[in-house]
């Protein structure tokens, strides 16, 4: 896909440092959504990103993308308290709320329909946001999505292995690599992140003709 112009969506874009990175190894990026709660960093990505594709191609999305469409109420990250992240959370006290929208509706409203580089980071509800873009995911021939594969922070939200594993099958993609581009079996790299207690960047590819 990478000779191919791709629209990206970057979910928890923060200061989009991982987007200018992302800009060097996919350099046909048409254009590219930030998504992020933080209006603020987002303000940071789009001055950093403007020299690299343009600020007319560069949109800010300060939302949340989540299992629902609607309100959510956002807290700080327990395992960043000292940076910019935020996560979301059923509880209300000493929280910031935020409009949230499943990937599902944020694809078709802005009329994402193929050639997608997708990634996330969004501690822990990775899984919960793939699921929420099922429909679209499936449907679509050209896909990458980079997430970060965070075992540990994926049980605390009740995701698993096999949940992970269902999402990927059901969306159709063909491949699941590291970030070198080898084939992995997910099993085994989650088993070992979770027992040496670390994560990890993998790819999850789906490249077929129509």
């Amino acid at each position: 896909m990478t000779s191919e112009l791709v629209t990206l969506v970057d979910i928890g874009a923060n200061r989009g440092e991982v987007t200018q990175i992302l800009l060097q190894s996919f350099p046909r990026i048409e254009a590219a959504h930030l998504i992020d709660p933080n209006l603020t960093v987002l303000n940071y990505a789009r001055l950093a990103l403007a020299d690299e594709i343009g600020a007319d191609r560069v949109s800010l999305h300060p939302l949340a993308i989540a299992d629902h469409s609607g309100a959510g109420y956002l807290t700080v990250d327990p395992t960043r308290p000292s940076t910019d992240q935020r996560v979301l959370t059923s509880r209300t006290g000493e929280c910031v709320k935020t409009v949230c929208s499943e990937l599902d509706d944020f694809l078709r409203l802005h009329g994402i329909h193929d050639r997608l580089l997708l990634k996330i980071d969004v501690q822990g509800t990775d899984v919960s946001v793939l699921r929420s873009g099922l429909e679209s995911l499936a449907r679509m021939t050209r896909v990458v999505v980079i997430i970060e594969l965070d075992p540990i922070a994926l049980e605390e939200v009740g995701e698993s292995v096999r949940s992970l594993s269902a999402v990927i099958e059901r969306s159709g993609f063909t491949a699941v690599l590291d970030a070198r581009g080898t084939e992995i079996d997910l099993e085994k790299v989650w088993t070992s992140l979770y027992t040496h207690r670390k994560y990890q960047d993998i790819l999850l590819v789906k490249e077929r003709q129509n």
